[in-house]
């Protein structure tokens, strides 16, 4: 059986209270403001659940940054900030063609 469990449930349920001074897994600023802790077996859930609200959904774009594990490997990351107008859901005006590496 599907869950049904919304991405606004499924961060609820992995809040971080301001009071605890662990390391969060993805912290949330705006609407989804907060830290939360998800753990590697619950990451490709969140993975998912983010996938369906922004593009299934169409909901809008949130501003959630992962947090780097304090023990672990550093990736390099790199913020990519694009203007999409506020009454407007995220949309792919791009193709995979669109995208090069070198």
């Amino acid at each position: 059986m599907a869950s049904t469990v919304t991405l606004k449930q499924f961060l609820e349920e992995r809040r971080i209270p301001a009071s605890d001074r662990r390391a969060a897994a993805v912290t949330g600023m705006g609407e989804h403001a907060g830290k939360y802790d998800i753990s590697d077996s619950d990451y490709p859930q969140f993975l998912n659940l983010v996938n369906k609200y922004l593009h299934e959904e169409r909901g809008r774009p949130m501003n959630l940054v992962e947090q780097p594990k304090p023990n672990g490997p550093k990736p390099l990351v790199i913020d990519l900030d694009f203007r999409y107008r506020k009454n407007r859901a995220l949309d792919h005006p791009f193709e995979q063609s669109h995208i090069k590496s070198s």
